[in-house]
């Protein structure tokens, strides 16, 4: 899996997901995103959405590199 990307909380100040990207099994030549709570988080997965927001205070999470 590669680390695509971090995305954070402006309101919070804090970075709660991570984006990788990972080679399915099925087909190596395919890869898929994965969105992952920041190591050592109490924080669960997010749902499959279009939208994810920030899981303490639901504000628009903002993108970056890593």
């Amino acid at each position: 899996m590669n680390l695509e990307c971090k995305f954070f909380c402006k309101q919070c100040n804090d970075t709660p997901y991570l984006l990788y990207r990972r080679q399915r099994r099925d087909n190596p030549e395919v890869y898929e995103h994965v969105f992952w709570p920041v190591q050592g988080s109490s924080l669960q997965p997010p749902e499959s959405s279009k939208e994810i927001k920030c899981p303490v205070c639901k504000g628009e999470l903002e993108r970056k590199a890593p």
